[in-house]
């Protein structure tokens, strides 16, 4: 199973990855590469947490890329969506900077049977029970594409997809606006709520196209994985304490204080 690990990243959020990657060098094992991209002129302070990786670690590759001045948020979206151009692997596994592996992982833990696993749920019912204002990426989606979609799958990190899954999903909103995707995508909202929603896109092409061959858990049934993960809020300082699920359960304190339980 040829996987790699890709989080897009920038200076504001190195604070998170420097856990983040301490994490993924204790725990994680089994994935091809681990891919760190991040905006050109963020990369020189990238080199001291790289400094803290163990020379026996994981491979760890930064990718530069041309940010989009007065549109970072969205050029981060953009750069999920082209997930493929930055990796060579079959699959690529997302997380973000503020999120930490707690216990040993494998690209096995997010497979079944040979097929990645994508956690959804109906926006009927996450819109009506759970947190009304997901509707907004509903709407985004059906902007993008030309379809509206019925499942959300921005549920859990963190989230697998083949690399064909993002191919697709530009052509798909090529074919529907009438632009490049890049350009669809610079032209949006970059504040919250943004108008490019990169996560449930993927998932309802995902959807549509290559439903068989995805393993689906559906969120609304109560079908949920163990996580071997633990997000934090990163417009928090992670020297500030939060309380994150943490094996299920909420847990308090800092993320140094976590890894030294873990």
């Amino acid at each position: 199973m040829n996987v790699d690990i890709l989080v897009v990243s920038c200076v504001r959020h190195y604070p998170w990855l420097r856990y983040c990657l301490r994490s993924i060098v204790r725990f994680a094992s089994g994935f091809r590469q681990v891919k760190i991209l991040v905006p050109v002129e963020d990369c020189a302070a990238l080199s001291p947490l790289l400094d803290e990786v163990p020379l026996d670690g994981p491979t760890i590759r930064v990718m530069p890329y041309e940010d989009w001045p007065g549109k970072g948020f969205l050029r981060h979206e953009y750069a999920i969506m082209c997930a493929d151009d930055f990796s060579e692997a079959d699959f690529i596994c997302h997380i973000d900077s503020d999120c930490m592996f707690t216990e040993p992982v494998t690209p096995e833990d997010y497979f079944v049977n040979g097929k990645p696993i994508l956690v959804h749920a109906s926006y009927h019912w996450l819109v009506t029970e759970q947190q009304a204002n997901l509707g907004m990426w509903q709407v985004a989606v059906e902007r993008a594409v030309g379809w509206l979609p019925t499942q959300e799958t921005m549920r859990r990190h963190p989230a697998v997809h083949y690399r064909k899954t993002y191919q697709k999903t530009r052509e798909c909103i090529e074919a529907h606006t009438g632009m490049s995707c890049a350009a669809y995508v610079r032209a949006g909202v970059n504040d919250f709520p943004q108008s490019v929603a990169e996560f449930p896109t993927l998932g309802a092409v995902a959807w549509k196209f290559f439903h068989e061959d995805y393993h689906w858990l559906d969120q609304e049934k109560g079908e949920w994985p163990y996580s071997k993960l633990t997000q934090w809020w990163s417009h928090q300082s992670p020297e500030l304490p939060q309380s994150p699920v943490y094996k299920g359960k909420p847990w308090t304190g800092t993320p140094e204080e976590l890894l030294k339980i873990v």
